[in-house]
């Protein structure tokens, strides 16, 4: 929820969270034209503030993934046309850049394979945790299908476990396991599209069809049924 007041002759937005364990700590961010300024209290009754400046930099960004973040936790299936819409929305707006680095474990190890003098020496090989059950920002028809899709990755913490050794670069390997997260975010997202009249004319068709096989089979089963019989009383 986005309000505002003046305050010493700068306008003042506050943008209040919806998430219920933010509301509990009864925390509020605003941000002048200057800086932002964010304030949490720990109990009812006010007390025990904690102040924090991020530079004017950082404000646009801040704006930003904040409203990204906000919007798609409402996203909990695709079964109304207004979840669509949301999650349309949120996928336009989905980039690599938005993946809180903060959910982020990286851990090193040395690569093997060919790879020249650098090999067994260098830790060139990462390791990537990332939480997924913290992963709230991420709309959460996705984050089931995730579960679903890389059961594989998943550890027990329910985490994504994520490798790359693909070059001898530390850094190169790191961006490299971000862009699998990516991918794999983007994939469980996308949104399925309706089936035209041609595909819905050909389903229609297949399960005549189908319908016409199993009547066949039926009655093919019913006559051997007589049959058998008619050869017993026959005996």
């Amino acid at each position: 929820m986005l309000s505002s007041l003046a305050y010493r002759n700068c306008r003042i937005f506050f943008i209040f969270s919806k998430s219920k364990s933010i509301r509990q700590k009864h925390s509020f961010s605003f941000f002048t034209n200057l800086t932002k300024i964010s304030f949490y209290s720990t109990n009812t009754h006010g007390g025990n503030y904690h102040l924090s400046i991020l530079p004017t930099s950082r404000i646009r960004t801040w704006i930003q993934l904040s409203s990204f973040y906000i919007v798609k936790r409402t996203i909990a299936s695709l079964d109304t046309p207004k979840e669509i819409e949301q999650a349309e929305r949120w996928l336009k707006g989905f980039t690599k850049e938005k993946i809180p680095r903060d959910l982020i474990v990286l851990s090193f190890a040395r690569s093997s394979g060919p790879g020249g003098q650098n090999v067994n020496k260098v830790n060139t090989k990462v390791d990537m945790r990332f939480n997924l059950n913290k992963a709230t920002w991420i709309p959460e028809y996705a984050r089931k299908k995730i579960a679903i899709q890389e059961t594989k990755r998943l550890n027990k913490k329910g985490e994504l476990m994520i490798t790359s050794d693909k070059t001898r670069s530390q850094v190169k390997n790191v961006e490299d396991c971000v862009d699998k997260l990516y991918e794999i975010i983007l994939k469980a997202a996308e949104i399925p599209k309706a089936p035209d009249e041609e595909t819905l004319k050909r389903i229609e068709q297949f399960r005549k069809k189908a319908e016409n096989n199993r009547r066949k089979m039926e009655k093919h089963h019913r006559s051997e049924k007589k049959s058998s019989r008619r050869i017993k009383d026959y005996d």
